[in-house]
């Protein structure tokens, strides 16, 4: 009766298994010194693997922070750089003058070989738009989903490599969530003032 009691002021699983180990042991007839021997050996051990794994934990957790944070950044941070770089193009290309380009004429006495057409006045004078801006709407799409992607996976990973509650997958989301709010309203606005310069 101690010993459950003990249990349950401790509440702790490995108490539990612990006591539960000693007790049926010297109800079963074994010797009380070598079954507190044997239990506390295997509490000991326990201990130690949980440390360790609390150790390699920690540090895979403090990690995952900053690598998140640099990835999104590098993410936005290029694509915001590739939209305003083709925007500028388009910008560019029309206010160029001419941009239909130089009317070709062809002399009439021109002979051409055989099997080689020339293409018509209107045809060569077509301006080509080398500098049209892309459509961006898919690429932005993409990118947001996978700094989304990236916020759930860096905030399960740490959990389940630390153990523990499940509040923790809570804990981590809402840091990465905030980190990722952060990177996506600050880098925008950040190149936004680089290609103004």
């Amino acid at each position: 009766d101690c010993w459950e009691a003990f249990n349950e002021e401790t509440g702790s699983e490995l108490v539990s298994r612990a006591t539960h180990m000693l007790v049926e042991g010297s109800e079963l007839g074994g010797q009380s010194d070598r079954v507190g021997d044997i239990c506390s050996s295997y509490a000991l051990n326990v201990t130690q693997l949980r440390t360790k794994r609390a150790i390699t934990a920690s540090t895979f957790s403090f990690l995952t922070m900053p690598m998140h944070a640099t990835m999104s950044f590098i993410l936005v941070f290029v694509l915001e750089i590739v939209s305003s770089f083709s925007t500028k193009l388009a910008d560019a290309s029309s206010n160029m003058p001419g941009t239909q380009g130089p009317q070709f004429i062809l002399p009439e006495t021109l002979e051409t070989p055989p099997g080689i057409t020339m293409p018509s006045p209107g045809d060569m004078g077509a301006g080509l738009d080398i500098f049209g801006a892309p459509d961006m709407t898919l690429v932005t799409i993409m990118i947001v989903a996978v700094v989304v992607v990236l916020t759930l996976a860096n905030a399960l990973a740490p959990k389940f490599a630390a153990g523990g509650s499940n509040l923790l997958i809570l804990s981590y989301f809402s840091v990465m969530s905030i980190v990722s709010g952060m990177v996506m309203g600050i880098v925008p606005f950040v190149t936004g003032l680089l290609f103004d310069v």
